[in-house]
């Protein structure tokens, strides 16, 4: 026995020591590693058509001198700003060696996201107008803009259009979506107004959306029901200016016409004489017109004073920059200028004022056009007032609300009655070109009169039994301070208790509430509160000490039934005992408490039954996994990443298992590859040793959305032909609609089958390998390839042979 022992002693410390020596020799097997070609890539790691792939094996001399291919795991390459354009040296773990590789690898600058393109709102049959270059912003800070193209788009008919566009760049593939919006033709701001002396109209508007072809003209009909149409011309941004002819006096229906669609109609009278006003009215005139001016805060066009005859109208201003007539002329630098329009008629001069008006600096760009505009908007804090956006030329404005029920899109301020606190975002956009400005914390203040209406609320919700058989208990309302004023304060005292006494009762109580200094009252009158009954409250004790429940429930809770005496039940966790006794049993243990309420004649008595077990139903675990399971539904067709619903109940382990990881891995992750796939898997769950599956057979992995281009690239980037060619040529299987075939500059040395046919001396070939798919040709060359004599195909056979 003792030398079985020493012999087992000697053979365990001696095998780490023969353990070392096999490591060492399999290691030291490897004299040199070949270093792997240095890789440039194009694209990064979002909008790449083509990902970085490392190298699967590298070259290694063994030290026989025999040279061999070995596996390799490489450390991860950087994408971020401060590597770009950098040589990285990648470290890697070749197997069967102690010995590292090393692969360099340059990334270029990349597309790390993009600014989506605006799509406007265009009239019918017009042109779609769509963004000619979508705006990316790079990795390294720089934007650069790439050529689009877009699917057809038709503006034949009104509506959303949906339109797709993409760019593509030096292995950078960009896809999205917009939708384009055919809009009927709309009017604007159409007015009528008249001028000497009435006797004329000034009509002045904007027309949005005009369909191809489309004219528009000032449509009058007299008294008589002749008509006369006057042509408008639009300018770039579709406003109008037009004066009619003295018109005979009448009375006019007026609007415009555009197309067949008849628009903003009116009716206007001209009249025969027209009384030059009296000074009061020539006043109300000249305030009149002075108010309806409106002077944007950006001044980037000339101001357009009233034309009113017998009327005047002039600026004063100390800036050469703004003429007396209202001419803007923009410089090389932004001002802020100040000036007052003066009105005149009839002798009387009227004046308004206007100040902080900018004249930006000539050219501005749009970015700088968004940033004033936004500089120069203010939010108030406390907000009390509804939003006024900004009104620029060329710009839209978007108000984003965390709160729409306090602040609308639109700027309607919603006060309640309560203080709220807002976060307000201004988004501007001009073009594909957007930016924003964030206002964090608004105060929204309560309504005025808040602590009123709230009081005047909470009172007018008072409800209380009348008989009073039980204490009055008043509810919470935040901040207040709440009384109660009885009539009777022995029966009913001022914190709500009732007593009960040897007689009937009627008594009257008051109900205040006080908050931030204000109160509100609110009467209770004639309310009864009846004698007590000695023997009611002995009959409902007794009733209540014998009842009899288990303190571990599988049934239902059933009462005694007693007349005259109603009884209910009250539980903690209604969910697995409700309040008319029934037990619903869980997935686990559960512990509730249950009161007994039993009431005669105005007289309650309650009894609590606590700890009260509810034992988990059979088969619970196994019930738990099947409810989680029937949450878990993997799509078909699957084209992204699949992630496992987490489960909500705690100790549940589930795991995925695919029949075709190459395609869906393991752990959810989609591959997809040049043709579709058909995979099946099952979903496991398993907790406390009990496992559940679900089957899901023949899910689809489509093949990849690329270009023609990028998939015929794909195609040619798979195809190896080794030199020298010792073996016939075999291209890969093409993809569905794609055709592939092979050329050589020597048919009867390599055929267009990829045959080799030995000849008798070596010789040079060419060969070409083209891909073509729906109308898209690209061809690869294998150039100065070599190929095996006669002999040397007969020393092979040769070989084979022996």
């Amino acid at each position: 026995m003792r030398k079985s022992l020493i012999v087992l002693l000697c053979l365990l410390l001696s095998f780490p020591a023969s353990f070392q020596s096999v490591a060492a020799a399999k290691s030291s097997s490897v004299k040199k590693i070949y270093r792997p070609t240095s890789t440039v890539h194009y694209g990064g790691d979002v909008f790449a058509v083509k990902p970085l792939s490392p190298p699967k094996t590298v070259r290694v001399k063994l030290a026989n001198g025999k040279k061999a291919s070995r596996s390799v795991k490489w450390s991860s390459v950087r994408f971020d700003k401060q590597i770009i354009d950098r040589k990285q040296k990648i470290k890697g773990n070749v197997a069967g060696t102690s010995k590292n590789a090393y692969w360099y690898v340059t990334i270029k600058n990349y597309p790390k996201s993009i600014l989506p393109p605006v799509v406007k709102t265009v009239g019918k049959n017009q042109s779609a107008n769509l963004p000619e270059r979508l705006s990316t912003i790079f990795a390294g800070g720089q934007r650069y803009s790439y050529p689009l193209k877009w699917t057809r788009a038709t503006t034949a008919s009104f509506g959303n259009k949906s339109v797709k566009y993409t760019a593509v760049g030096r292995n950078v593939l960009i896809a999205g979506k917009n939708t384009l919006r055919v809009s009927d033709v709309k009017h604007e701001n159409v007015k009528y107004t008249p001028f000497e002396s009435g006797r004329r109209l000034l009509v002045t508007g904007r027309i949005l959306y005009s369909a191809k072809g489309m004219t528009h003209h000032l449509y009058l009909i007299d008294d008589k029901n002749r008509v006369s149409m006057y042509p408008l011309k639009r300018d770039r941004q579709g406003y109008f200016r037009i004066e009619t002819n003295v018109l005979p006096v009448g009375r006019y229906d007026v609007s415009i016409l555009s197309g067949s669609k008849n628009a903003a109609p009116s009716t206007v009278t001209i009249r025969n004489v027209v009384t030059p006003p009296a000074p009061d009215d020539s006043r109300k005139i000249l305030k009149a017109l002075l108010a309806g001016i409106t002077i944007p805060n950006l001044l980037l066009q000339n101001i357009q004073l009233p034309q009113v005859d017998g009327a005047t109208f002039s600026i004063r201003s100390t800036d050469a920059n703004l003429s007396p007539t209202g001419q803007v002329t923009r410089t090389d630098q932004e001002r802020d200028v100040a000036f007052t329009i003066v009105g005149k008629l009839n002798g009387l001069e009227e004046t308004r004022s206007f100040s902080g008006v900018t004249i930006p600096k000539r050219d501005l760009t749009d970015e700088e056009l968004i940033d004033f505009t936004l500089d120069k908007f203010k939010l108030a804090s406390p907000l009390t007032k509804d939003i006024q956006l900004p009104q620029t030329e060329g710009i839209s404005f978007q108000l984003l609300s965390s709160n729409e029920k306090v602040v609308t899109p639109d700027g309607k301020v919603r006060r309640d009655l309560a203080d709220q606190l807002v976060t307000l975002t201004l988004k501007a956009s001009k073009g594909s070109l957007e930016k924003s400005r964030l206002y964090s914390n608004i105060t929204v203040p309560k309504v005025d009169n808040a602590t009123e209406l709230f009081l005047d609320d909470y009172l007018s919700r008072l409800t209380f039994p009348n008989p009073l058989t039980r204490d009055l208990v008043l509810p919470a309302a935040t901040g207040t301070t709440l009384s109660l004023t009885s009539s009777l304060p022995d029966v009913l005292s001022s914190t709500g208790k009732v007593t009960r006494g040897l007689t009937d009762q009627s008594l009257s109580f008051l109900v205040s509430a006080t908050k931030n200094g204000v109160t509100r009252t609110r009467s209770f009158w004639n309310y009864q509160v009846p004698k007590r009954d000695t023997a009611i409250d002995e009959l409902l004790t007794d009733y209540l000490n014998k009842l009899n429940i288990p303190s571990i429930l599988t049934r239902d809770v059933s009462l005694p039934t007693v007349e005259g005496i109603q009884t209910t039940l009250s539980s903690t966790n209604t969910s697995i005992l409700s309040n008319t006794g029934q037990i619903t049993r869980g997935q686990t243990d559960k512990v509730v408490s249950l009161t007994v309420i039993a009431t005669k004649d105005g007289v309650t008595k309650l009894r609590t039954f606590s700890n009260l077990t509810i034992p988990k139903k059979e088969n619970a675990t196994a019930d738990l996994l099947d409810d989680y399971l029937k949450t878990v539904e993997i799509p078909s067709p699957l084209t992204a990443d699949y992630y496992l619903p987490p489960p909500m109940t705690p100790g549940i382990e589930t795991s995925l298992f695919s029949t075709n990881t190459a395609v869906l891995s393991n752990t959810g992750s989609v591959t997809r590859g040049l043709t579709d796939q058909i995979v099946s898997v099952t979903v496991t769950a398993s907790k406390d040793g009990v496992i559940r599956k679900k089957e899901f057979p023949l899910i689809t992995i489509p093949k990849q959305d690329v270009l023609p281009d990028a998939l015929i690239d794909t195609y040619l980037n798979q195809v190896e032909i080794s030199s020298p060619l010792n073996q016939n040529i075999q291209l890969p299987l093409a993809p569905e609609g794609m055709t592939a075939y092979l050329t050589s500059s020597q048919p009867n040395v390599v055929a267009t089958s990829g045959v080799i046919k030995p000849a008798d001396t070596a010789q040079t070939v060419t060969v070409s390998v083209t891909a073509m798919l729906n109308g898209v040709s690209k061809t690869r060359m294998f150039s100065n390839f070599s190929t095996r004599t006669v002999s040397d195909s007969l020393r092979r056979t040769d070989e084979l042979y022996k």
